[in-house]
């Protein structure tokens, strides 16, 4: 592989065992003139860092995107503590250029340099770097508008440390982040920086599978809110969105009265996997605005059909796997500003109410995966 002095693309380095023959070692990446996307999985294969230049892939200006991987967990004993070492200084030898823009690492601790020289980043992801106990100052970053974490098992707070500095800090770029499988996070806290205030960017916040998490902040220009069961009932100061997602809510609602009242600004409500769907008298009324509404994978949805009627302003709406649901409401003709009914895996619909006719706006009309029976 190292004699291909031409090439320029290799999307994906399979690392050969070091006592493996015809097999390709990791040193032969540091003669090629990569450009693009690379990915290097089965880092385990590494067995001594000897064998990793270091100047492997930090004279690659044109190399734009790298994912490093490594699909093996670490234990308690010393071996596995000697692999972790191993692998902190194979790390030292992938340093990219710092001209990167896309950076995804699994299975590994965040090496030194991502923070040092990497400040062209534009998007991050990790994933699996369990042994850490609290996250990198990201924030310090300033061109980074994608941030995704997941697997950080041992964290248990957020706070001032991944903001960064005074001077560089609190994310100035970032756009979206997206926070899970965090079993030990208990606090975010915001920053606390006199006149500052952290993501003044930031569009669309994710944080799903955090079951310990009950305080935190939102930020003031979050427009997009996706969360998991229960955190709804943890957010604190809750304001408005144009955009909102729940899915997994095994509780018997979903908000209360006092937040879906507060959203007069939500234009888009997704709702997933939420089998105890109840709303239990605060009803889809409030939410005036809302243009977008998509159920699904709901058992109870036909409980509580009827307040569809509410959403005058709908100008879309999807109901995919919505079990027991046998039919629209009447009230379906108070949608006058329908454009697009999508009505998917419902094995129960068996028919459509003449009022459906009076949805003069109604240009895309979509039925699969009903009762046998129903006709359109």
């Amino acid at each position: 592989m190292g004699q291909l002095s031409c090439l320029q693309e290799l999307s994906n380095f399979i690392v050969g065992r070091t006592n493996e023959i015809a097999c390709s070692g990791i040193g032969e990446l540091q003669g090629l003139n990569l450009r693009g996307h690379l990915e290097i999985p089965l880092l385990k294969n590494i067995t001594d860092a000897i064998d990793v230049p270091r100047d492997t892939l930090i004279n690659k200006p044109n190399l734009t995107s790298l994912y490093l991987m490594r699909d093996v967990e670490f234990g308690t004993s010393e071996e596995d503590r000697e692999i972790e070492a191993l692998d902190k200084q194979v790390l030292q030898g992938l340093q990219p250029h710092r001209s990167l823009k896309k950076l995804l690492i699994v299975g590994l601790n965040c090496p030194r340099w991502m923070m040092d020289t990497l400040t062209e980043l534009v998007e991050i992801k990790l994933s699996g770097c369990w042994r850490c106990n609290h996250l990198p100052p990201l924030g310090e970053l300033p061109y980074l508008k994608v941030l995704e974490i997941d697997g950080f098992k041992n964290v248990e707070c957020i706070g001032n440390e991944f903001y960064g500095n005074e001077v560089s800090g609190g994310f100035p770029s970032l756009k979206k982040l997206n926070i899970f499988l965090m079993e030990k996070l208990k606090t975010w806290s915001g920053l606390k920086w006199k006149g500052e205030r952290a993501f003044p960017s930031l569009v669309e916040l994710g944080i799903w599978r955090c079951p310990m998490l009950t305080t935190m902040e939102i930020f003031s220009d979050t427009k997009d809110l996706n969360v998991d069961q229960g955190m709804m009932q943890s957010l604190k100061n809750l304001k408005l969105f144009e955009s909102m997602h729940q899915q997994n809510c095994n509780q018997s609602s979903f908000v209360d009265e006092d937040q879906i009242r507060s959203q007069s600004s939500l234009q888009r409500l997704d709702i997933l996997s939420c089998d105890k769907l109840i709303f239990s008298g605060l009803g889809l009324r409030y939410p005036s605005s809302l243009e977008l509404l998509i159920i699904k994978e709901s058992n109870e949805f036909a409980h509580v059909a009827h307040e569809l009627s509410f959403l005058t302003s709908l100008q879309e709406l999807q109901l995919i796997e919505c079990h027991g649901l046998k039919s629209l409401p009447e009230g379906i003709r108070n949608l006058t500003s329908l454009e697009s009914l999508k009505i998917r895996n419902c094995p129960e619909m068996a028919s459509l109410p003449r009022e459906l006719q009076c949805l003069s706006a109604l240009k895309q009309l979509s039925i699969g995966g009903c009762h046998p029976s129903l006709e359109i």
